[in-house]
């Protein structure tokens, strides 16, 4: 038989009683039991009601709650109750004129002296963020870093506007004096290869499906 500290016993028995609630169970766990003690384990899982026990030979397993929340945004601050933007965007990514987001190769600068010229320059590219995390990384930093600036000798100014797309065109398109040209039919691109081998355009010779009625008064 597995012998238990006095205090483990008295808790076991606790539990086993039908007239303590489960919150109070609880509370005498932590009351009455010594969380340095080598006799008891502390398991983080979920926790959805009464702790569980359960005696094993390695001794008393406990399995306590811990909730541990990522906060990487603050909305609100609490001195000056202003909205934070995210370190890790505006520090490793750029967000371009139009509205698209850009990132440097990872690990451009890195054993520079081992890399061949054509990797050196692969580092040198940029590549573009995807749609669904530009719109994420557009929520995660505030209007200082969403709006526009302008830098003397910008190596990237070149690409800060892309006119020829509708959905990123930023300025008026040029204006037509005229119409655009009809499309070209069938027949059309037939006589343009005619054309270009100098060949005479081929009758077709086919039987007709009826016979043309031909007035009395032409015939005669």
């Amino acid at each position: 038989m597995l012998k238990l500290p006095f205090r483990a016993t008295l808790l076991n028995w606790a539990i086993c009683s039908k007239n303590l609630p489960q919150t109070s169970l609880f509370h005498c766990l932590t009351e009455s039991l010594s969380w340095k003690s080598s006799n008891i384990k502390i398991s983080s899982e979920k926790f959805t009601g009464s702790p569980l026990l359960s005696c094993q030979p390695s001794g008393l397993q406990v399995t306590v709650p811990q909730l541990q929340l990522t906060r990487s945004i603050i909305k609100y601050d609490l001195e000056t109750g202003e909205r934070h933007s995210h370190p890790g965007i505006y520090k490793r990514f750029t967000k371009l004129h139009w509205g698209a987001w850009i990132r440097p190769e990872i690990g451009q600068n890195k054993k520079l002296w081992a890399k061949l010229s054509k990797k050196k320059h692969h580092c040198q590219q940029f590549y573009f963020v995807p749609h669904e995390k530009g719109q994420i990384f557009d929520k995660m930093v505030t209007t200082y870093y969403r709006m526009r600036r302008y830098y003397p000798d910008d190596p990237l100014r070149p690409y800060h506007e892309r006119d020829n797309f509708i959905g990123s065109r930023r300025r008026a398109g040029p204006a037509h004096d005229s119409l655009p040209p009809p499309r070209l039919t069938k027949a059309d691109f037939e006589q343009r290869w005619y054309d270009a081998h100098n060949l005479p355009k081929e009758t077709p010779y086919k039987r007709p499906m009826h016979k043309k009625v031909v007035p009395k008064s032409l015939l005669e």
